[in-house]
């Protein structure tokens, strides 16, 4: 078994066959699907099962909700391909998916091949891919250069080893944000393929905007960490990144509280920005200038029309 691919199922019946079929449908035939029904209260399940006694290279297992990343520990735990690769079940893949990946991996000593990515809803075509088109960027630069792309745990296939000892954690929001620059940065080799292979459905009943401030502890835990395992690192631009996605969470957590009229938003609004305040003291110095007015403004709102009408920080902002 060549590669075994991993895709948590919950709630995705009207989508979960639209994904199957497109992984059936590879141009690559060697691989293995692990469905992991993580206890879907609809027929997500059952369609599952259905597709398990029509193909033998699918294996389904059935447990008690515990997220996605519970899911994809499953997954990975049942794997014996040589190679790992996820995909949502929400989500779908070019029929060259797996070919262009394993072949990128394999022709350039890859320990990881990545793909980019078309954000689809349901009216979207698919796109021609063409050629395979190698990008090489080095771990640092495709950090950068396409930082969501790089958080998420799909559209990248990974040697199996990478994972020893390294699992999703457990009851975190933003799950992806704890593990996966830990396995592009220990990877000995990146390629990186321009092609969009991998179709990421904009799904509107999943996790919303609105919900960010119940994944905000989460998220400002992991990209501390992020923070930390760059700080000493060969990688000083990802850490100047991290750095500034560190202040935006907080920033942002600010901005929605701020709609909030409860007593407990107040209280919580006042604690991200006294936490804010002092971080920037120590950190706004790897913050672009522009980026950093506006975490300032979060932070002092009461001299919001200086900051934005006057520039009244920008000289000071420079040279402190």
């Amino acid at each position: 078994m060549v590669i075994s691919i991993i895709t948590p199922v919950y709630k995705v019946e009207a989508y979960l066959p639209r994904c199957v079929d497109s992984i059936l449908n590879q141009s690559f035939q060697d691989f293995e699907l692990i469905l992991v029904d993580d206890g879907s209260p609809d027929q997500s399940g059952m369609i599952c099962d259905r597709f398990a006694e029509e193909d033998n290279r699918i294996r389904v297992i059935h447990q008690v909700n515990g997220g996605a990343a519970a899911a994809r520990n499953t997954g990975l735990d049942a794997a014996s391909g040589e190679w790992i690769t996820f995909i949502d079940s929400d989500d779908w893949v070019h029929p060259d998916y797996l070919r262009l990946l394993y072949e990128t991996a394999c022709l350039n000593d890859a320990d990881v091949s990545v793909c980019k990515y078309q954000t689809v809803s349901e009216q979207s075509d698919e796109f021609a891919i063409g050629e395979a088109q190698l990008s090489f960027a080095t771990k640092e630069s495709y950090w950068i250069g396409d930082r969501m792309g790089a958080t998420v745990p799909w559209g990248k296939l990974y040697r199996r080893e990478l994972f020893h000892g390294v699992r999703y954690p457990v009851g975190r929001t933003a799950e992806d944000e704890y593990v996966t620059y830990k396995i592009l940065f220990a990877c000995r080799r990146l390629a990186v393929l321009d092609n969009k292979l991998y179709f990421y459905f904009v799904n509107k009943d999943s996790v919303s905007r609105s919900d960010y401030l119940k994944r905000f502890p989460d998220a400002l835990e992991a990209f501390r960490q992020h923070e930390e395992y760059f700080a000493h690192s060969p990688w000083q631009k990802a850490y100047r990144l991290e750095s500034e996605y560190y202040a935006s969470a907080w920033s942002e957590a600010i901005w929605l509280l701020k709609t909030r009229k409860d007593e407990e938003s107040r209280r919580m609004m006042k604690k991200l920005r006294r936490e804010l305040k002092e971080y920037m003291r120590t950190h706004k110095r790897y913050i672009p200038l522009e980026k950093r007015k506006d975490i300032y403004v979060s932070a002092y709102p009461e001299h919001e029309w200086l900051i934005r009408g006057f520039g009244f920080l920008k000289g000071k902002l420079k040279h402190e």
